[in-house]
């Protein structure tokens, strides 16, 4: 198969803001997360060099915990002034809204960079790495696998019109680049050994996401770090497409293959091997209708250098299986305080999931910001 669009890049810039903004919700817990805890050179993030806190494991959360008087919560934390524009007044909060604000508060703020801020028995995210959620940071791979756990889990995102399922970042690396997963670099180079890999991390992940089987599904979101670079590979089994969705443009003189290589095109063979094993193969007429495109969208950019991640969790949040969808992103400056928003919204979700089994979080983070003893 031959992609609809060939041009590409060998070094990657990772965008700014894109085009076409709906109104979204912004949700009033939304914290302001500073960029000054979290500054990132490139290709890397730094380490953050702040205080141990005690974490206890488990912790006897009480019934009611008493504020002092009726301070502003803008002034219990440094990290909700730079962003505060983008906050709801406090006077509209209600108590639940304040307390799940001081949980992102207590999540940005100081603490051990190793606590663990989220797990569910498969994904862990420590605070050094959900800090990456802060403005002017590349999120790491892990947030976006959490990320894609807590999308399958939403009803929403899987109803029967449009059945969807997000896999994290590990099967693609287990196909295309999985040296570093198990095994001698000899035995990971093989192509066999690449494909069982890919089938087991394929298998698991649905498995652990409670779903029986995968046949029947219009969207499947394969999340790709390559290059210091997130976009996704989508294979849309509805549209007989394999969609690469890439917010980075690519820039004149570099060509489709340079960049994208023959990613596409061994996810959807590995899907197809996959799919005969699993009891519900593709026909040979079948996998010969399906072209590879990569999508071009108007907010496509070359001038954001920190935010491709954020923009691989919108698109796989929105796209529905059509190449003409709005995400909310306008490509101009107000994407910029767009991206802060859905940073800080993710960062609520992830913490606020069902999944996340670090029940006392809460409880920390209501008594660091009422200065309880």
């Amino acid at each position: 198969m031959s992609p609809t669009v060939r041009t590409e890049e060998s070094e990657f810039n990772t965008p700014t803001a894109a085009e076409s903004q709906t109104e979204m919700e912004t949700p009033s817990i939304f914290l302001n997360t500073p960029s000054a805890v979290y500054s990132q050179p490139e290709n890397a993030p730094t380490s953050m060099n702040i205080d141990e806190e005690e974490d206890p494991d488990n912790v006897q959360v009480p019934k009611l915990v008493k504020r002092k008087k009726n301070v502003p919560l803008k002034l219990l934390s440094p990290f909700l002034t730079q962003y505060s524009h983008l906050l709801v007044g406090e006077e509209q909060l209600n108590q639940k809204e304040k307390d799940m604000r001081c949980v992102l508060d207590y999540a940005f703020g100081k603490g051990s960079p190793t606590q663990v801020l989220y797990t569910d028995d498969w994904n862990i995210v420590t605070r050094e790495e959900f800090q990456t959620l802060a403005p002017n940071a590349w999120v790491m791979n892990n947030v976006i696998d959490t990320f894609a756990r807590i999308l399958n889990d939403d009803p929403d995102q899987s109803v029967k019109s449009n059945l969807k399922f997000y896999f994290s970042t590990i099967p693609f690396n287990m196909l295309c680049q999985n040296e570093p997963y198990g095994g001698s670099q000899d035995s990971q180079a093989t192509e066999s050994k690449r494909l069982e890999n890919f089938i087991l991390s394929v298998r698991h992940e649905y498995e652990t996401a409670g779903v029986k089987s995968l046949k029947g599904f219009h969207l499947l979101f394969f999340p790709v770090w390559s290059g210091d670079h997130f976009y996704l590979i989508v294979i849309n089994q509805k549209a007989k497409k394999v969609e690469i969705i890439d917010n980075l443009s690519l820039p004149e003189g570099i060509t489709y293959d340079d960049k994208y290589k023959t990613f596409a095109e061994r996810t959807f063979e590995a899907w197809t091997i996959f799919s005969e094993q699993e009891g519900h193969p593709l026909r040979k007429a079948q996998i010969s209708a399906y072209e590879i495109v990569l999508l071009e969208m108007p907010w496509k950019n070359r001038t954001n250098k920190t935010d491709c991640g954020v923009y691989a969790m919108r698109h796989m949040e929105t796209y529905k299986g059509n190449q003409t969808w709005n995400c909310g992103f306008k490509n101009t400056d107000e994407d910029k305080d767009f991206i802060c928003r859905l940073r800080m919204r993710y960062g609520t979700e992830i913490l606020l999931s069902v999944l996340n089994k670090r029940h006392e979080l809460m409880y920390l983070a209501l008594k660091r910001a009422n200065q309880v003893e």
